[in-house]
Protein backbone atom coordinates (compact mmCIF):
# COMPACT_ATOMS: atom_id res chain seq x y z
CA UNK A 1 0.00 0.00 0.00
CA UNK A 2 0.93 3.46 -0.63
CA UNK A 3 2.51 5.79 1.92
CA UNK A 4 1.12 9.26 2.77
CA UNK A 5 3.66 11.02 1.04
CA UNK A 6 3.61 8.92 -2.06
CA UNK A 7 0.20 9.86 -2.70
CA UNK A 8 0.95 13.86 -2.19
CA UNK A 9 3.92 13.25 -4.55
CA UNK A 10 1.55 12.12 -7.03
CA UNK A 11 -1.48 13.74 -6.14
CA UNK A 12 -1.19 16.44 -9.35
CA UNK A 13 -1.04 13.37 -11.57
CA UNK A 14 -3.66 11.52 -9.87
CA UNK A 15 -6.37 14.48 -10.27
CA UNK A 16 -4.96 15.38 -14.23
CA UNK A 17 -5.64 11.31 -15.17
CA UNK A 18 -2.03 11.14 -16.27
CA UNK A 19 -1.16 7.95 -13.81
CA UNK A 20 -1.20 4.50 -15.24
CA UNK A 21 -3.80 2.31 -13.88
CA UNK A 22 -2.49 0.80 -11.27
CA UNK A 23 -1.16 4.04 -9.90
CA UNK A 24 -4.70 5.47 -9.72
CA UNK A 25 -6.33 1.81 -8.12
CA UNK A 26 -3.37 2.34 -5.43
CA UNK A 27 -4.30 5.85 -4.46
CA UNK A 28 -7.48 4.84 -5.16
CA UNK A 29 -7.21 1.95 -2.41
CA UNK A 30 -5.02 4.54 0.00
CA UNK A 31 -7.68 7.43 0.11
CA UNK A 32 -10.45 4.88 1.05
CA UNK A 33 -8.73 3.83 4.15
CA UNK A 34 -6.64 7.47 4.87
CA UNK A 35 -9.00 10.76 5.78
CA UNK A 36 -6.17 13.18 5.62
CA UNK A 37 -5.01 12.26 1.97
CA UNK A 38 -8.65 12.40 1.11
CA UNK A 39 -8.84 15.57 2.40
CA UNK A 40 -5.59 16.45 1.06
CA UNK A 41 -6.80 15.90 -2.05
CA UNK A 42 -9.73 17.52 -1.96
CA UNK A 43 -8.12 20.63 -1.02
CA UNK A 44 -5.85 20.30 -4.15
CA UNK A 45 -9.48 20.12 -6.23
CA UNK A 46 -10.46 23.01 -5.19
CA UNK A 47 -7.05 25.27 -5.34
CA UNK A 48 -6.77 23.82 -8.93
CA UNK A 49 -9.97 24.37 -10.01
CA UNK A 50 -9.84 27.67 -8.15
CA UNK A 51 -6.81 29.09 -9.86
CA UNK A 52 -8.61 28.06 -13.16
CA UNK A 53 -11.54 29.89 -13.27
CA UNK A 54 -9.26 33.21 -12.19
CA UNK A 55 -8.74 35.50 -15.29
CA UNK A 56 -5.46 35.73 -17.05
CA UNK A 57 -3.69 38.65 -16.67
CA UNK A 58 -2.85 40.06 -20.29
CA UNK A 59 0.73 41.13 -20.94
CA UNK A 60 1.65 43.89 -23.23
CA UNK A 61 3.50 42.84 -26.51
CA UNK A 62 6.49 45.12 -25.67
CA UNK A 63 6.92 43.75 -22.03
CA UNK A 64 6.53 40.38 -22.83
CA UNK A 65 9.41 41.04 -25.41
CA UNK A 66 11.63 42.73 -23.16
CA UNK A 67 11.03 39.80 -20.97
CA UNK A 68 11.75 37.28 -23.51
CA UNK A 69 15.28 39.47 -24.13
CA UNK A 70 16.41 39.48 -20.66
CA UNK A 71 15.74 35.70 -20.47
CA UNK A 72 18.08 35.29 -23.52
CA UNK A 73 21.07 37.98 -22.17
CA UNK A 74 20.97 35.81 -18.81
CA UNK A 75 21.05 31.89 -20.46
CA UNK A 76 23.25 33.29 -23.36
CA UNK A 77 26.93 34.01 -23.08
CA UNK A 78 28.30 35.04 -26.07
CA UNK A 79 31.67 33.42 -25.61
CA UNK A 80 30.89 30.09 -24.53
CA UNK A 81 27.55 29.35 -25.59
CA UNK A 82 24.07 28.24 -22.99
CA UNK A 83 24.97 29.15 -19.16
CA UNK A 84 23.83 26.57 -16.81
CA UNK A 85 21.37 27.38 -14.42
CA UNK A 86 22.32 27.13 -10.93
Amino acid sequence: MLSCREVTEQASDYLESTLPWQQRLGIRLHLFLCRHCRRYLRQLRAVTIAFRQMPRPEIPEEVMDKQIDRLRAYFLQPEDGIKKMD
